[in-house]
């Protein structure tokens, strides 16, 4: 008997492929499905309950956290601007007080006695008076200096020049001449101050005294040397 090629093949496909069917079922068994009873649904379904409750708790912390976090950075800032404004009142307050070195434009003033006088009972006014050096530092502060020395010292609203004797006192420091006056501001408004027929230091020349005045670019002036104490005094709440 003569058997159909084509026949044959496709009985051969089936068969085949009816065994790779079978193997397949049998390695591919699924989980079988657990069935819960009543108590152990109630038992799951709380934990889930409380799972949900400590997640919604704790992006509740997050968030609270975040919003402190927020607060604290707006609350320093703040607290920033608030301290660079006290620190520049107190260099402003430094500045002018004289706690610090200073430099800037200004005016150098050189006054010394006349050692070529003749007339002996004049002699007072040939020579440079306490007297002489404030009215010519109130002079400069009127004309706008912000910040002035003599021979070196730091002249302040507190500063005292007296005479003691021969000798000029600064603040209880000695200084002789030739003084020398530094100040620091505008040079031209410094100088025309000075310069005017009733300024001081015109008088000073017209008494025979040595008077320079030089405009300067760059004057340094140093800090205050002394320290003062306040003894009567006190603040008013």
């Amino acid at each position: 008997m003569k058997i159909n090629e084509g026949k044959a093949l496709l009985l051969f496909t089936g068969i085949l492929t009816g065994i790779l069917l079978s193997i397949f079922i049998i390695n591919t068994t699924s989980k079988p499905a657990i069935i819960l009873t009543y108590q152990q649904y109630q038992k799951y379904n709380s934990e889930a309950n409380e799972l949900k409750s400590e997640i919604k708790g704790l992006y509740k912390d997050k968030n609270d956290l975040v919003k402190k976090l927020s607060n604290y950075y707006k609350s320093n800032q703040k607290n920033k601007s608030v301290t660079d404004t006290l620190r520049k009142e107190l260099d402003e307050i430094k500045l002018f007080a004289g706690k610090c070195k200073v430099q800037g434009t200004g005016i150098m003033i050189v006054i010394d006695d006349r050692h070529d006088y003749i007339n002996n009972e004049q002699i007072m006014s040939y020579i440079t008076h306490n007297t002489d050096i404030l009215r010519v530092v109130n002079e400069l502060r009127n004309a706008g200096a912000e910040a002035i020395s003599v021979n070196g010292k730091r002249i302040t609203d507190r500063t005292a020049i007296t005479c003691e004797g021969p000798i000029i006192m600064v603040n209880g420091e000695y200084i002789v001449p030739p003084f020398e006056i530094l100040a620091i501001g505008d040079p031209e408004a410094l100088q025309y101050a000075l310069s005017l027929p009733e300024s001081h230091i015109s008088l000073l020349k017209d008494r025979g005294l040595y008077v320079k005045i030089v405009k300067k670019d760059r004057i340094t002036i140093d800090e205050l040397s002394q320290k003062f104490t306040v003894e009567y005094m006190k603040n008013i709440e």
